[in-house]
């Protein structure tokens, strides 16, 4: 089962995942709780991956679909904190050419502060 927990950390929402994040049930958990942000007018996310331990294809897609939502309301997401296994399923999709990932939480919390460059 995949457990968010959300906090701040300046104008940032900072979503800490643990578990895993596959098909089903436990991506849906992410995509509502996403929408559920960008409703209450939170539109800087930043996934802390650092509690998966799992992710597949579903879970993959379920970030992408997170960040368009994001991106339609005019804001950023952001990934951080990914272990091994993760970095490597995020990389051999090409995900972090599209979406950045950070090793450390501080620095993708201030990588928002810089304006993106160019659209997606």
């Amino acid at each position: 089962m995949l457990q968010i927990a959300p906090h701040a950390a300046e104008d940032v929402t900072v979503l800490k995942l643990t578990g895993q994040l596959i098909y089903g049930a436990e991506s849906r958990t992410l995509a509502e709780q996403v929408k559920m942000q960008v409703a209450g007018g939170n539109v800087q996310i930043l996934l802390d991956l650092s509690g998966v331990g799992f992710i597949d294809s579903g879970g993959v897609g379920e970030i992408v679909a997170c960040y368009s939502s994001v991106r339609r309301a005019q804001g950023q997401l952001k990934m951080c904190g990914a272990t091994d296994m993760v970095k490597k399923v995020l990389k051999i999709v090409r995900l972090p050419t599209m979406i950045s990932l950070f090793d450390k939480e501080a620095e993708a919390v201030a990588s928002f502060a810089v304006p993106p460059t160019g659209s997606t």
